[in-house]
Protein backbone atom coordinates (compact mmCIF):
# COMPACT_ATOMS: atom_id res chain seq x y z
CA UNK A 1 0.00 0.00 0.00
CA UNK A 2 0.86 3.67 -0.05
CA UNK A 3 3.22 5.11 2.51
CA UNK A 4 4.73 8.41 3.59
CA UNK A 5 8.32 9.18 4.50
CA UNK A 6 9.72 11.90 6.77
CA UNK A 7 12.95 12.18 8.79
CA UNK A 8 14.09 8.57 8.39
CA UNK A 9 10.63 7.21 9.24
CA UNK A 10 8.18 5.54 6.90
CA UNK A 11 4.48 5.54 7.78
CA UNK A 12 1.83 3.35 6.24
CA UNK A 13 -1.64 2.18 7.13
CA UNK A 14 -1.69 -1.12 8.93
CA UNK A 15 -2.58 -4.00 6.63
CA UNK A 16 -4.38 -5.80 9.43
CA UNK A 17 -8.05 -4.96 8.91
CA UNK A 18 -9.00 -5.62 12.56
CA UNK A 19 -6.28 -3.21 13.78
CA UNK A 20 -7.30 -0.70 11.15
CA UNK A 21 -10.98 -0.78 12.12
CA UNK A 22 -10.10 -0.72 15.83
CA UNK A 23 -7.95 2.37 15.40
CA UNK A 24 -10.66 4.13 13.40
CA UNK A 25 -13.33 3.29 16.00
CA UNK A 26 -11.04 4.71 18.72
CA UNK A 27 -10.43 7.82 16.60
CA UNK A 28 -6.70 7.16 16.26
CA UNK A 29 -4.61 6.85 13.15
CA UNK A 30 -4.23 3.27 11.89
CA UNK A 31 -0.59 3.52 10.85
CA UNK A 32 2.52 1.44 11.24
CA UNK A 33 5.84 3.20 11.77
CA UNK A 34 9.06 1.89 10.24
CA UNK A 35 12.16 3.57 11.62
CA UNK A 36 15.05 3.65 9.19
CA UNK A 37 18.70 4.63 9.32
CA UNK A 38 20.76 6.46 6.72
CA UNK A 39 22.09 3.17 5.32
CA UNK A 40 18.50 2.07 4.64
CA UNK A 41 17.90 5.30 2.73
CA UNK A 42 21.17 5.15 0.78
CA UNK A 43 20.71 1.51 -0.20
CA UNK A 44 17.09 2.13 -1.21
CA UNK A 45 18.27 5.08 -3.34
CA UNK A 46 20.81 2.82 -5.04
CA UNK A 47 18.28 0.06 -5.54
CA UNK A 48 15.71 2.41 -7.08
CA UNK A 49 18.33 4.15 -9.22
CA UNK A 50 19.69 0.93 -10.67
CA UNK A 51 16.21 0.08 -11.93
CA UNK A 52 16.56 2.89 -14.49
CA UNK A 53 18.46 2.42 -17.75
CA UNK A 54 20.19 5.76 -17.16
CA UNK A 55 21.23 4.66 -13.68
CA UNK A 56 22.09 7.09 -10.91
CA UNK A 57 23.07 10.72 -11.36
CA UNK A 58 26.10 10.92 -9.08
CA UNK A 59 25.80 14.64 -8.28
CA UNK A 60 22.10 14.44 -7.41
CA UNK A 61 22.74 11.36 -5.29
CA UNK A 62 25.51 13.19 -3.40
CA UNK A 63 23.21 16.16 -2.81
CA UNK A 64 20.41 13.99 -1.40
CA UNK A 65 22.35 11.22 0.34
CA UNK A 66 25.55 12.99 1.32
CA UNK A 67 27.89 10.58 -0.41
CA UNK A 68 28.85 9.41 -3.86
CA UNK A 69 27.06 6.20 -4.88
CA UNK A 70 30.43 4.49 -5.44
CA UNK A 71 32.00 5.62 -2.16
CA UNK A 72 30.89 2.89 0.21
CA UNK A 73 31.56 -0.12 -1.97
CA UNK A 74 34.20 0.96 -4.50
CA UNK A 75 35.93 -2.45 -4.50
CA UNK A 76 32.60 -4.19 -5.10
CA UNK A 77 31.76 -1.84 -7.97
CA UNK A 78 35.20 -2.42 -9.50
CA UNK A 79 34.77 -6.20 -9.27
CA UNK A 80 31.32 -6.02 -10.83
CA UNK A 81 32.62 -3.69 -13.55
CA UNK A 82 35.24 -6.31 -14.39
CA UNK A 83 32.41 -8.86 -14.65
CA UNK A 84 30.59 -6.55 -17.07
CA UNK A 85 27.66 -5.74 -14.77
CA UNK A 86 28.15 -2.04 -14.00
CA UNK A 87 29.79 1.00 -15.57
CA UNK A 88 30.28 4.60 -14.57
CA UNK A 89 31.75 7.92 -15.50
CA UNK A 90 31.97 11.27 -13.70
CA UNK A 91 28.22 11.90 -14.23
CA UNK A 92 26.48 8.60 -13.55
CA UNK A 93 26.71 4.97 -12.49
CA UNK A 94 24.48 2.41 -14.19
CA UNK A 95 24.01 -1.27 -14.74
CA UNK A 96 24.94 -2.66 -18.14
CA UNK A 97 22.45 -4.75 -20.11
CA UNK A 98 23.99 -7.82 -18.51
CA UNK A 99 23.82 -6.12 -15.10
CA UNK A 100 20.14 -5.29 -15.55
CA UNK A 101 19.49 -8.98 -16.22
CA UNK A 102 21.39 -9.90 -13.04
CA UNK A 103 20.16 -6.96 -10.97
CA UNK A 104 18.92 -8.99 -7.98
CA UNK A 105 22.25 -10.76 -7.66
CA UNK A 106 24.14 -7.46 -8.01
CA UNK A 107 22.03 -5.78 -5.31
CA UNK A 108 22.30 -8.76 -2.97
CA UNK A 109 26.09 -8.45 -3.11
CA UNK A 110 25.89 -4.71 -2.58
CA UNK A 111 23.83 -5.19 0.60
CA UNK A 112 26.93 -6.42 2.43
CA UNK A 113 28.30 -2.86 2.47
CA UNK A 114 25.32 -1.39 4.33
CA UNK A 115 23.88 -1.71 7.82
CA UNK A 116 20.33 -2.39 6.69
CA UNK A 117 17.26 -4.42 7.56
CA UNK A 118 17.82 -4.40 11.31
Amino acid sequence: GASSYLNHERFSNTRNIKKYMGAISHKTLPYVLEERNSDDDIFEGLMMGFRKISGIDRQKFREVMGEDPLERARTYFETERDRGLVEWDERSVRLTKKGLNLQNSFLTGLMDYFDIFQ
